[in-house]
C-alpha cells in the first residue's frame, strides 16, 4: 500500500494483500498505563479524532456547521506504525520513561477488524510540507460538503490520510471505524485475544534493570514475550 492510499476492509482484495506482503508486523507504542488497561480488559481502543492534539490531524472535525448526522461524530480511529525502532516514538509516548512497544500480527489484526459489523477503512498516511498541505486543503473541491454526509466519501478519505512532513518518522497507517451511533466518551472498543495479536512487547530502553525485571515477572501472566529495547545499550566498538 502506497502513502495516501486507503481501502475498505471487506476481504483480501489486491490492496489488502499488498498490506500483508509488506511484512508480517505493525507496531503500537503505548504508555504502560494504557497497556495495562488494554491487556486486562482485552480490548483495543479506537478514539475519536476530536481528542487528538495535532490541530492538523483533527482540523476536519472542528469545522462549523457540522450536523449531528455527519459521519464525523461516529468515526473512531486507531493509529499504528510500520517503523519498529524510533527514538522519537519513545520520547513522545514516554516522557517519564514508561512506555511499551507492541509488535502486532497483521493477519490477526485484520481478522479482529473483520469480526465487527461496522464499516472499516485501512489507510496509509501521505506526508506533505505544511504550505503544500494547506494549499491542498484550500483547493479540495467539495470537501466542506463531504463532511456533512452520513458516510465518509473519497474526498474526505484522501484528505484524512494527509499529514505534515515533520511527522514522517511515524510511518503511520490508520484503521477507521464508522459506528451507527456516537459514543459520548469518544471511544469504540473491540474485544481481542492479546496472546494472538501481540507477538512481542518491548519495554522502554531507558527503564532501569530492577524495573525491567519486575515488569517481566508481572507480564508472565499474559504469556507474551517481553524484553527491553536495546536502542540505548552500550556497545563495545573496536576501532583501528
Amino acid at each position: 500500500m502506497k502513502e495516501g492510499e486507503y481501502i475498505r476492509i471487506l476481504e483480501r482484495n489486491k490492496a489488502e494483500l499488498e498490506f500483508f506482503q509488506s511484512g508480517k508486523y505493525v507496531y503500537r507504542f503505548l504508555p504502560l498505563e494504557r497497556l495495562l488497561e488494554t491487556l486486562h480488559n482485552k480490548q483495543l481502543t479506537f478514539v475519536s479524532p476530536t481528542k487528538w492534539n495535532d490541530p492538523f490531524d483533527n482540523f476536519l472535525f472542528r469545522q462549523n456547521g457540522i450536523s449531528n448526522d455527519s459521519f464525523l461524530n461516529r468515526l473512531y480511529v486507531m493509529c499504528f506504525t510500520h517503523n519498529p525502532h524510533s527514538q522519537a516514538y519513545w520520547k513522545t509516548y514516554s516522557p517519564n520513561e514508561h512506555c511499551v512497544r507492541l509488535r502486532l500480527r497483521k493477519d490477526v489484526l485484520i481478522q479482529v477488524i473483520q469480526s465487527i459489523p461496522e464499516k472499516v477503512w485501512l489507510g496509509k498516511m501521505k506526508y506533505e510540507y505544511e504550505t503544500k498541505l494547506v494549499e491542498k486543503l484550500k483547493g479540495t473541491k467539495g470537501l466542506n460538503a463531504s463532511l456533512k454526509k452520513q458516510d465518509p466519501d473519497e474526498v474526505f478519505l484522501k484528505t484524512f490520510h494527509l499529514k505534515r512532513m515533520p511527522f514522517k518518522y511515524e510511518e503511520e497507517s490508520r484503521i477507521s471505524i464508522l459506528t451507527t451511533k456516537a459514543n459520548p466518551k469518544g471511544l469504540r472498543k473491540i474485544s481481542f485475544d492479546p496472546k494472538q495479536l501481540i507477538s512481542q512487547m518491548y519495554l522502554d530502553p531507558r527503564m532501569g534493570d530492577h524495573e525491567v525485571k519486575a515488569w517481566k515477572e508481572y507480564f508472565k501472566q499474559f504469556k507474551i514475550p517481553v524484553q527491553r529495547s536495546l536502542l540505548f545499550k552500550n556497545k563495545k566498538i573496536t576501532i583501528q
